[in-house]
């Protein structure tokens, strides 16, 4: 489920088995470094979704451990977990944890603001029963089993997908995907985070490069000059299309006050007719074929491709 602004702050001093999904892909790995190196704050501002995944988190783990089998659970009755890896700087709060294999249960829910729900978010969750979750759910969920004192060989996903319910996962443990793992955070923190040097071909999101601090007047020479070129063609392109688009929005209003009644307006030495307005223009009414003989139509369609085949 997602973490609070607090853990974020108590990371710094380590890895969480939420950052590894971009550490791995070195998407968002820029931001990341800056979070660790405690050069930028956190940019938490919360949103629907979130809010809902946090209310929907203990119905969702209730339901897991009625599949599942009983978790530990601490004396308020909660199910968090936290756990360490013996060696690496990497540490994950389980959402749950059973007691008779140790398992780690995630909970996970997508798609429950309609904005939100795309064909893409749904395609990437397979199956009730199957391991066919999304990436960043694989490398999360090993390094949560990486974290976890007694080996595990699996861990499960509870998700709540929108438009199809309540879906549980089971993901096994891979030696290649936990070696890649064990090797990307080893790399990312000792090389990026302890020596201070940015991860290489990446950039920080606009809400935590704004944050870094800036020296008045300074210049810094870089060896991409195609970089500051493309920025400055495209920041013309941006000026001129707004210009023109106001500019257009000007003759337009003109051309539709002369032409009273006409659709389109031309001039002596103007190539073509240009069309100013189309609405309210009235169009020569075309006779719309009854239901019935839509339905016949689409039958004979059929009766002749199947004569064809």
């Amino acid at each position: 489920m997602p973490i609070t602004e607090d853990q974020v702050l108590a990371r710094t001093a380590w890895v969480g088995a939420s950052d590894v999904p971009a550490i791995v892909t070195g998407k968002g790995v820029y931001d990341l470094w800056l979070l660790k190196t405690r050069k930028v704050s956190p940019t938490f501002a919360g949103n629907e979704a979130m809010d809902l995944g946090i209310m929907i988190e203990p119905a969702l783990m209730d339901w897991a451990e009625a599949q599942l089998g009983p978790m530990h659970k601490d004396a308020d009755g909660r199910r968090d977990v936290h756990v360490k890896h013996p060696t690496l700087p990497m540490e994950a709060n389980l959402d749950g944890q059973l007691i008779e294999k140790e398992e780690s249960v995630d909970a996970k829910t997508t798609g429950l603001i309609w904005r939100q729900w795309t064909v893409d978010i749904t395609m990437q969750w397979g199956e009730d029963g199957t391991s066919e979750v999304p990436d960043k759910v694989i490398f999360q969920g090993h390094a949560q089993m990486m974290c976890i004192p007694v080996r595990t060989e699996q861990m499960h996903v509870a998700a709540l997908i929108g438009g199809r319910g309540r879906v549980l996962y089971h993901v096994p443990r891979v030696k290649v995907i936990e070696d890649g793992i064990a090797a990307a955070v080893d790399h990312f923190w000792t090389k990026h985070v302890q020596r201070d040097i940015p991860p290489e071909n990446s950039a920080p999101s606009w809400d935590y490069a704004r944050q870094l601090p800036r020296n008045a007047g300074e210049v810094l020479e870089i060896d991409d000059a195609n970089l500051i070129t493309e920025y400055r063609d495209a920041s013309e392109i941006v000026r001129l299309g707004a210009e023109a688009e106001k500019r257009k929005k000007e003759l337009k209003e003109w051309l539709v006050a002369v032409a009273g009644s006409a659709e389109y307006v031309w001039a002596d030495g103007v190539a073509g007719a240009v069309r100013i307005y189309k609405k309210n223009v009235k169009a020569e009414e075309k006779p719309r074929p009854a239901r019935i003989d839509t339905i016949v139509q689409y039958v004979d369609k059929i009766k002749r491709a199947e004569q064809k085949g």
